[in-house]
Formats: structure tokens, sequence, C-alpha cells
């Protein structure tokens, strides 16, 4: 078998994980959005037949649209796996696919995503058509999640240690969302020195 042919053959005998995909439709539900599989009229319409995931993610209408799931681990979706022809097959169902849902739905679906353990740069520039197209074109990798959610580091233990960022925006979020709120010395020329509350929401 040629190695280009490796993922559409795989995809085809349905070999691949689907944990990630799994694990990052959880990621975005967690953030409020409902997630359901693209309606079957919707699928007929195109005569498109695949072994990918689609599914149509509804809740803020900014982002609703649709996802589709890419499986395989990162090894899986390394470029060389992929032969451009196949990439081409897909992209091209993916457009009439989310042309479709809107119509479907009968109000603007605005967002494209592509889930996948990891996508490289060459594998997402082949995608780059779906831009001047899409208004939002959204790529997660469970590389983002696990990015999004690691601990949240600690405090210097001494003035030289370098200060960990994420522990300081972490700290920052927690202060704005506390009931006093995160409050800002401040000092100006033009006006006697006080004080500015920054109030966080969830």
């Amino acid at each position: 078998m040629p190695k280009r042919e490796r993922y559409a053959h795989s995809l085809s005998a349905g070999t691949l994980s689907e944990s990630a995909c799994k694990s990052l439709l959880s990621f975005i539900r967690s953030k409020g959005m409902k997630i359901e599989k693209l309606p079957a009229e919707v699928v007929s319409q195109t005569r498109y037949r695949s072994k990918l995931g689609f599914w149509v993610c509804q809740g803020i209408q900014s982002w609703e649209g649709l996802v589709v799931g890419f499986p395989g681990s990162k090894e899986d979706l390394a470029t060389e796996n992929f032969g451009t022809p196949f990439l081409r097959k897909l992209l091209y169902p993916m457009l009439l696919l989310h042309r479709d849902l809107g119509r479907y739905y009968a109000r603007p679906m605005p967002s494209l995503y592509l889930l996948g353990e990891r996508f490289n740069d060459v594998f997402l520039r082949k995608f780059r058509f779906l831009s001047a197209l899409v208004p939002h074109v959204i790529v997660l990798s469970k590389d983002l999640e696990n990015w999004i959610n690691r601990p949240p580091g600690h405090m210097p233990k001494d003035p030289k240690q370098k200060i960990d960022e994420h522990y300081l925006q972490c700290s920052l979020c927690r202060l704005m969302k506390s009931p006093t709120g995160l409050i800002l010395k401040r000092k100006s020329v033009f006006s006697r020195p006080g004080t500015s509350k920054l109030v966080g929401k969830e």
C-alpha cells in the first residue's frame, strides 16, 4: 500500500482511535455548547459517505456550525499518511455540508471545527482555503486541550525565581471572580491617588 494512502485505508477499515475526538467533543460541551450528530437530511443532500465524524454545534450563535472529527493518533495524522487528492475529497464535501447546515436550520452557522489528536502545519495548509469561505475555522487538538487544562502552576518561592505566567493569570482571574473583585492601586498627575476595581464574570 502506498504510504500516502495509509490514513484513507485505516479510516475506511475503522481501525483509528476516536478517543481524542470524544475528549474534544466533551471539552466543547463544557463551554456551554450543545453537540449532536449531523442530521441525516443534511448528509443525504451531499450524497457524501465518509468515516469521518460529523456533528452540529449549537449554543452561542457566533460559534455554531459544523464539527468535523479526524480520528487517529498524532502518528496517524502525520502528513506523509495523506495524499493531496484524498484531502481535496474531504475539503469540498465539508464546504457543502457547512453550507447546507445553515439552510437546514434557517440561520447562519458561521463556524467550522476541525478536531484531532494533533495537526501539523503542512496538514493545516491543505485546508487554508476554508478560511476564505467560512467566517470561523476553529482547529482544536488534544494538545490544546491539555494546555488549557494544565495545573495552575505555583507562587515563586524567592524573588529571583521566574514568575509562572499561568499561575499569575489564574490568580488574577480568581480575584476578579471573587465578591470583592480585583482592586488595583493607581496614581495620576491629574487626579488624586485612588483605586480601580475590576470584576470578572463567569
